[in-house]
């Protein structure tokens, strides 16, 4: 499945591989934005990606065995997959996603098993896991987020759940030093790539917020990498 990584050292970087067990989906870059659009029911919706003002969402799935954070119905009630797009599209802000977070339950639609690790330009991360609750993480050295929740302890991990990929990541992020780069970021998502089964990754991408730029890749192909600076909003090979 998906692989949410946020780290913080000379320059705030974030990457992520997104992981495709078979949906139907395309790369979209318009209003200074870079997102994964996946075919919900009969509409594209954009679950992956970031924007020009350093704000970055995704939704890796939860463990299908956690059930607090299953569907409720109501017009008031907020959405996990709605708010994440809110914060792409820049109807809200990172600090108001908070503190409706703080303020409110979050609910995963019907048949979704859901959660989300956003973050700013600063490199603040919101880590949301509807039914279990939040955490908010002040500018962290690094974040790492696969497949299952980080709220409580899990004794029994779904198989896609990630817990190999987030233990080898955390773990080359602990040494990574203060000049770790895109270059760098770029081999970590090679080292926790899915190369076969169920879902392989389909897209990898960084963003390099200070610079406003996101290096991109499709089915693993990292010796093809694809640039978008969203100050230019145009596409070339990356040097």
């Amino acid at each position: 499945m998906c692989t949410s990584i946020v780290i913080n050292q000379k320059k705030t970087l974030v990457g992520f591989n997104f992981d495709n067990p078979g949906w139907k989906c395309h790369l979209v870059t318009k209003n200074k934005a870079f997102y994964i659009s996946l075919l919900v029911g009969k509409l594209w919706e954009p679950c992956f990606g970031c924007n020009s003002r350093g704000d970055v969402v995704n939704l890796p799935a939860m463990n299908p065995g956690v059930k607090e954070g299953y569907y409720q119905a109501g017009p008031s009630l907020h959405y996990i997959d709605k708010i994440n797009l809110d914060l792409l599209l820049e109807r809200i802000s990172f600090s108001e996603l908070v503190q409706l977070v703080q303020q409110n339950p979050i609910y995963n639609e019907k048949h979704h098993s859901l959660q989300a690790q956003d973050s700013d330009k600063e490199g603040n991360v919101l880590q949301i896991f509807p039914g279990l609750g939040y955490k908010i993480l002040a500018k962290p050295a690094y974040s790492v987020m696969t497949n299952f929740q980080l709220m409580k302890e899990e004794k029994d991990h779904h198989p896609w759940a990630g817990v190999d990929r987030y233990d080898k990541a955390n773990a080359l992020l602990k040494a990574a030093k203060t000049d770790f780069s895109v270059n760098d970021l770029f081999v970590l998502l090679k080292a926790v790539a899915q190369e076969e089964g169920g879902a392989p990754t389909a897209v990898s991408f960084v963003y390099d917020i200070e610079a406003k730029t996101v290096y991109y890749c499709e089915n693993r192909h990292f010796e093809n990498i694809q640039t978008l600076c969203f100050e230019q909003m145009g596409h070339h090979e990356a040097k």
